[in-house]
């Protein structure tokens, strides 16, 4: 779980669907928690970081394999939560996206 001095702000934690995992966002610290022993599992690097994508909000898909998240560059990804690979990214959206939610029924994001 990220320390005091490591995170300003967060915007968004959401839990896995096991309760193992936790899916933070917020300014430097966003990324993939262990719920067990409080060390991250992923840091998930904006651009200026050098990485993929920078998310505003993410939620975890029903089997806790992927994180959908939407981002600051109105761009919606589906991530692998353990790698941190981007599987899938969409960015024809007008305005931007605050959140992505997982619908567990049909194992989609909505």
């Amino acid at each position: 779980i990220p320390r005091e001095n490591e995170v300003l702000p967060v915007h968004l934690v959401r839990l896995s669907p096991k309760g193992r995992e936790l899916v933070l966002t917020g300014f430097s610290a966003a990324g993939v928690w262990s719920v067990d022993t409080g060390a991250r599992i992923k840091r998930f690097n904006s651009p200026s970081e050098g990485g993929d994508f920078d998310p505003i909000g993410a939620s975890f898909s029903p089997d806790g394999r992927f994180v959908g998240a939407a981002c600051f560059d109105h761009s919606v990804c589906v991530v692998d939560a353990q790698t941190g690979r981007v599987v899938w990214r969409d960015s024809d959206f007008a305005a931007r996206v605050f959140r992505v939610v997982g619908d567990p029924p049909s194992d989609l994001a909505s």
